[in-house]
């Protein structure tokens, strides 16, 4: 006899998706296709270019930055070092043993600060390798980023009704949390020092 398994599901337009991830990525893509289509001038090849460039383009615009670890990162990783545990063998005991060591320590490789000059060359750089050496378009990426950054995301617009509950509901559990710490502290008992 065999029991069959219950799996939650998010449902959208009929199809289903396995994960929220999904489920919202497959609401958000038609809006960035239009975004993309937009700022492309209407031209189909140009922005199905920069749809298929996506992750390069993003990545090249923070080319210069410093990166810092995400919280996000650092669970996928945590993640990675429980499956490299659970697969065992001499060869990964090391990074079992050293699991917490490598988790905390983690960061991603140091970028130099460079002056504005040296990242105008860099991020330059970076789209010419993007755009395999066409220095018109890496011009224009360059010189269209933050329409080409607002384009790759979808804004959630929240109203002012939303908004005052949000800030209503978050009063409402620092009000919460503070009662608590203070019942915390009237329950503790006193302690008088003696000599």
């Amino acid at each position: 006899m065999s029991l069959n398994k219950i799996e939650p599901a998010f449902i959208v337009d009929g199809k289903t998706f396995a994960t929220k991830a999904l489920a919202n990525e497959y609401v958000k893509t038609p809006i960035i296709e239009a975004q993309v289509l937009k700022l492309a001038a209407n031209d189909k090849d140009t922005a199905a270019w920069l749809l298929s460039k996506k992750e390069a383009i993003l990545e090249a615009f923070g080319s210069t930055q410093i990166k810092r670890v995400t919280k996000q990162e650092r669970k996928v990783l945590a993640k990675a070092l429980d499956a490299v545990a659970t697969a065992g063998g001499e060869a990964t005991k090391f990074l079992v043993d050293n699991r917490d060591a490598l988790l905390t320590s983690f960061r991603w490789p140091t970028v130099q600060r460079l002056s504005a000059e040296e990242k105008v060359a860099a991020t330059k750089d970076a789209f010419l390798e993007v755009t395999e050496d066409n220095e018109a378009m890496a011009d224009w990426l360059i010189a269209n980023k933050d329409a080409i950054q607002a384009a790759f995301v979808v804004k959630q617009e929240v109203s002012e009704e939303q908004l005052a509950k949000l800030r209503a509901g978050a009063e409402k559990a620092r009000e919460a949390r503070n009662a608590n710490k203070a019942a915390a502290e009237a329950a503790k008992p006193a302690t008088t020092a003696k000599k």
